[in-house]
């Protein structure tokens, strides 16, 4: 008889590790209520060790519950987590915080690691960086118009080098962590050298199902099959991602713990054919994972799911019934020790939502299926699938806004045929790899266009927007899953009672944190992931939203942007860049906020204006023809600047403050020319700085990648914010 291995006490570590890392990490961005609520939980279970040691039975309870004899050993775990997950998360801030050479122009070199091309140039991945000869472990994302550049090339260069943030718009920026980029730049290429060499073995391998992708399928079909077995987005075109995303099935194009799964799933079919022992079993599929991830470049994604399948898969090994709810908080352990600041990717998130959400709510809903008589495999797939999304709920609607209506149909309808897409897939990849038969991709193609035109359809659903859940509310929710799960042992009316409860109690509470926010003051938002947009505020609650991006990408972080502002109705919507091809935009953007006034500024032609009016359902749209002077009944006064029919920058006054805006490149003599429009000014926000924005007296710059210093400038590196209050 296989013994049974209990490590429940794991979870309260794991949880403990979470709330130690929030904590601290919290108190790093400013914010230090989540540490005194983590210091007042810690006197509070201390008081509870004090008193379990002074009444032998006073723990007994709980620590039957987790397993363990003595209470001491549950405030063991919780202490352990807590300081442990505080250190290490304060550590690993400060070292990815650390950015060792200041916004300018250095003398670098490095090894081409990845390559996008786009219409007019391209960006790259540099690895193996050194900065005026000196060797950082760090990586460069740079964008260069010179596009002959191979994987493997080591390059030497001047480059305009800008910061990278760790921290954007209050919150941790995952993207440059887990991929190592402390640095954005420019290249210049009248200094570019490029020396040939061979690029490492991972990048190499990733070049080359790109290239055998591309030469076997169409482009569209190729970025997808890339996507699904590299985890790399790049090759997607932003209308066919928008797709999945809207059908509900973004996921799938990201590589994580659904794909890890499918690929554990088939490895263990294989392996029980051979009847293997367990142990064999578990290091086989560790060598397999080791190899896929080996693939992928070791994506943190990749690394976190299998790290969550072996955890799983070393249960089988130690008892017949173990308890895999500690499992899976063994793998949570081992992820946040390696990095902390993982806890803040949205990616772990989903990952752990789901895989949680399976184990608590999976066997409770087959079984109440089960009594309308559903066939078992159907069951089960039906409450896999909603278990998962349950457990995801608090992070997609709190980072993506929207969710489809159709999302758990399309699952149950794609996934096992996403399943079968996969396999097919990454068998032809490997084969062509090794023996260079094109045509076995011509097979895994037809699955994708299956997966693809299902996609489709579901996409036409409309999408449905989606309310914030905060820290606290999210504890709230997990907490009532976690209630109604097997593993907490009550009787069902008394499961029942306690989530009405917890239901009342959500409830008002997520109204309550999504109310809009009221502006009472001058305020003023500007974020450099939407480099030609501006948020103003008046002191009587007036918003102003200038401009709304230049494409999809840029629509996404406004919209995230003023939904972390809080921010639901506009005033007034002011477009000084208005063109053709940004009518979806506008559209798109009007869709999801109530907008009171669309004022146009510019000189647009009969058929430009039909064409927004019938697509833009908005009574109060305005159109400015150049040299008009805008003034609102609120007191806002717009003035546009137009040099030769061009609108060069625009300003906007209330509360006694004066903003201009640069659209434009403007030069020193047409500064010169126009002195008197930009007098009195306070604020002049430019998307590159320059010595020609020194001749415009203003009492503050407010400027993205700047080549020249002034005592008033306000730089904004990549990923960051400025606000007035």
């Amino acid at each position: 008889m296989k013994r049974y291995v209990n490590f429940r006490p794991l979870l309260l570590t794991f949880v403990s590790l979470i709330g130690g890392i929030y904590s601290c990490i919290s108190a790093m961005l400013g914010r230090f209520l989540p540490l005194a609520f983590c210091l007042a939980f810690l006197v509070l279970f201390f008081i509870l060790f004090v008193l379990s040691l002074c009444k032998k039975d006073f723990g007994k309870n709980i620590s039957e519950f987790f397993g363990v004899k003595k209470f001491s050993f549950i405030f063991v775990c919780l202490i352990v987590g807590v300081f442990f997950g505080a250190g290490i998360s304060s550590v690993s801030f400060c070292i990815n915080n650390n950015r060792e050479f200041e916004n300018g122009n250095y003398q670098c070199s490095g090894l081409v690691s990845e390559i996008v091309e786009d219409g007019s140039g391209c960006s790259i991945l540099v690895k193996d960086v050194t900065i005026n000869e000196k060797a950082c472990n760090t990586n460069f994302k740079l964008a260069i118009y010179f596009t002959q550049l191979e994987v493997g090339d080591r390059i030497v260069f001047d480059a305009h080098l800008y910061q990278s943030s760790i921290v954007q718009d209050g919150a941790i920026n995952t993207y440059i962590l887990k991929n190592n980029i402390k640095y954005y730049g420019y290249v210049d290429e009248s200094t570019l050298t490029i020396q040939s060499g061979e690029a490492k073995f991972t990048d190499k391998l990733k070049d080359d199902i790109k290239t055998i992708l591309l030469e076997n399928m169409s482009a569209q079909n190729a970025g997808i099959s890339y996507a699904t077995i590299c985890g790399d987005k790049t090759l997607i075109d932003d209308k066919y991602y928008q797709i999945f995303q809207m059908a509900g099935l973004a996921h799938i194009l990201a590589v994580s713990g659904l794909h890890v799964g499918f690929l554990v799933g088939l490895l263990l079919f294989v392996l029980r054919l051979f009847k293997l022992k367990n142990k064999h079993k578990f290091f086989i599929v560790a060598l397999a994972l080791f190899g896929y991830c080996f693939l992928c470049g070791f994506s943190p994604s990749i690394v976190r799911a299998s790290i969550m399948s072996l955890c799983l898969l070393l249960g089988m090994i130690l008892g017949e019934r173990n308890d895999v709810l500690s499992n899976i908080s063994l793998s949570g352990i081992i992820i946040l020790s390696l990095q902390p600041l993982y806890l803040y990717d949205v990616g772990f998130l989903l990952s752990f939502g789901s895989v949680f959400g399976i184990l608590l709510l999976s066997k409770s809903i087959s079984k109440a299926l089960s009594k309308i008589k559903l066939p078992k495999f159907l069951c089960d797939l039906i409450a896999v699938t909603l278990s998962a999304t349950l457990g995801t709920i608090p992070a997609v609607f709190s980072y993506f806004g929207e969710i489809s209506i159709m999302t758990i149909v399309s699952n149950l309808l794609v996934l096992p045929l996403f399943s079968i897409m996969f396999v097919v897939l990454l068998v032809s990849t490997l084969i062509c790899l090794i023996f260079h038969l094109g045509f076995m991709i011509s097979f895994a193609e037809f699955f994708v266009n299956v997966v693809t035109t299902i996609s489709s359809l579901f996409a036409k659903v409309d999408m449905i927007k989606t309310f914030n859940f905060d820290v606290l509310s999210a504890i709230i929710y997990y907490f009532g899953m976690f209630v109604i799960s097997p593993y907490f042992l009550l009787k069902q009316k008394s499961k029942f009672i306690l989530c009405f409860a917890f239901m009342f109690c959500l409830s008002p509470y997520l109204i309550l944190i999504n109310v809009e926010r009221q502006f009472d003051t001058t305020y003023a938002f500007v974020s450099s992931s939407v480099e030609n947009t501006l948020f103003l505020s008046t002191k009587t609650n007036q918003k102003i939203l200038v401009n709304v991006g230049e494409d999809e990408y840029d629509l996404k972080n406004l919209k995230n942007s003023l939904k972390n502002l809080k921010v639901k109705n506009l005033d007034y919507l002011m477009l000084f860049n208005y063109e053709d091809d940004k009518q979806g935009l506008v559209r798109d953007f009007a869709d999801n906020f109530n907008i009171k006034n669309i004022i146009v500024f510019g000189e647009l032609n009969s058929s430009t204006k039909v064409g927004l009016a019938n697509n833009v359902k908005n009574n109060n749209l305005t159109f400015c023809e150049e040299g008009q002077f805008f003034t609102s009944q609120n007191q806002i006064e717009i003035e546009t600047l137009c040099i030769n029919g061009i609108l060069k920058a625009e300003s906007i006054s209330f509360d006694g403050y004066k903003f201009v805006k640069i659209e434009k490149t403007i030069t020193k003599n047409q500064v010169a020319n126009n002195i008197s429009f930009f007098d009195d000014c306070d604020y002049v926000i430019v998307k590159k700085y320059s010595e020609t924005y020194q001749q415009i007296p203003a009492k503050t710059f407010i400027a993205h990648n700047s080549e020249a210093s002034t005592e008033n400038l306000i730089l904004l590196n990549d990923y960051s914010s400025w606000t007035l209050n």
